[in-house]
């Protein structure tokens, strides 16, 4: 399946597509590019189909709609494609295998989630030919909606650098928290930090909280910490690039973490891999097999911001148990480090060179879908909680 000019290599294209905004997938998008820089086989390059963004991101491709990266798979003729979320690009993927060209589709089920992947994956399987699940959650449910395709289905967590530096001692200071996510209510759960960052100061913990990220909660969580701001307590720090995120982690205590669902969270175990252990949810996904409570991390209930609260306490009330957690929490990662994801990626590209397109199931998708395209409505955003609204309100503002 390789071309030969000569003796010179023509690498297979792994065209990775992702938005232009900062997030845990970009940066495992990044860091895949980079681990395969030196591979002989596969050029891994990264598409945006939503433009270029703030120029953040450093893209080999740059589209403004889904339907104009048709040329550039007609271009380069034969590969592997990795949609992601980008569930509207299966339509000018399928029109360009549908026209003779050599496209893999490899599907990603990123979380633990039946809107944002299970039906997606689910209602696109037959177009698919391999599927990536990052934790063994994801890739149970993901077995159980599509049992024929059981062999087809990789486990395989988020790939991450481990930084080889020996952790240093336990900072004398203020115990040193981090949140690094999109800031939004929705998955993330982002208002619960408002909360545990009030009954902290309630119990006069010593604590330094940086935001790392933006979404559309910030402005209302930029007004429940309005207080620990003006203190100095809570920094807001906006987008970081992902290539900067090993001098956060160097300097962090902790990683928090308040999500209703994940898959395996990129941050958690990026920020592992320099020794920060990890105070994070107990959800289906993303933290069985990796995180040990009272080992390498805590664990708390979803939404049980009192027992959240009572983790970080501990840890900065104990330097000697902190110090313990922290390299334990390093030495589980390493395992999941990039220069292996990176060669169970390619394993993964290898057998997918072997075998052709679904070409029968892209035939029959083009077959059986409409000569026109309905409009689609758009989803009404649902309302916040007003009950969960009034207890923010309460915590951070003192009124209803």
């Amino acid at each position: 399946m390789i071309a030969h000019s000569g003796a010179e290599l023509t690498k297979l294209p792994v065209l990775i597509v992702i938005s232009p905004i900062v997030s845990g997938v970009v940066s495992w998008a990044l860091r895949v590019r980079e681990a395969f820089a030196r591979n002989e086989v596969y050029d891994v390059r990264l598409v945006s189909t939503r433009g270029p963004g703030d120029g953040t991101i450093r893209f080999d491709h740059t589209y403004e709609q889904p339907q104009q990266i048709i040329p550039l798979l007609e271009t380069l003729g034969s590969g592997v494609i990795v949609p992601n979320y980008m569930w509207e690009l299966f339509d000018p993927i399928s029109e360009a295998i549908g026209s003779g060209k050599e496209w893999r589709i490899l599907g990603y089920c990123r979380a633990d989630s039946k809107k944002e992947y299970y039906d997606p994956l689910q209602k696109r399987a037959d177009l698919i030919s391999h599927f990536v699940a990052v934790s063994p959650a994801c890739a149970s449910k993901l077995e159980s909606l599509i049992p024929t395709r059981t062999d087809d289905i990789t486990m395989l967590p988020t790939g991450v650098y481990v930084s080889s530096d020996p952790i240093g001692p336990a900072s004398s200071g203020p115990l040193r928290i981090v949140y690094a996510g999109r800031v939004i209510q929705h998955q993330k759960r982002i208002l619960d930090t408002a909360l545990i960052a009030h009954r902290l100061d309630e119990r006069n913990v010593d604590y330094e909280l940086k935001i790392i990220g933006d979404g559309e909660e910030e402005e209302l969580l930029r007004i429940c910490l309005g207080t620990q701001v003006d203190h100095g307590k809570v920094q807001f720090c906006g987008r970081i690039h992902p290539e900067q995120m090993s001098e956060v982690w160097k300097t962090t205590d902790v990683v928090l973490l308040c999500s209703e669902f994940e898959g395996t969270s990129n941050s958690i175990l990026e920020a592992m891999g320099f020794g920060c252990i990890p105070v994070v949810t107990r959800t289906d996904s993303g933290v069985e097999g990796i995180i040990n409570h009272g080992v390498n991390g805590l664990l708390f209930e979803i939404g049980d911001v009192h027992a959240a609260t009572n983790h970080l306490q501990h840890l900065a009330c104990n330097t000697e148990f902190v110090r313990k957690v922290r390299a334990a929490a390093q030495k589980t990662v390493v395992p999941f480090s990039i220069d292996r994801h990176a060669d169970v990626l390619s394993q993964i590209f290898d057998k997918l060179m072997h075998h052709p397109p679904r070409r029968q199931q892209i035939a029959k998708h083009l077959t059986d879908r409409v000569q026109f395209r309905r409009p689609q409505q758009r989803s009404s955003v649902v309302s916040r909680c007003r009950s969960f609204l009034r207890r923010i309100r309460t915590a951070c503002l003192g009124r209803e």
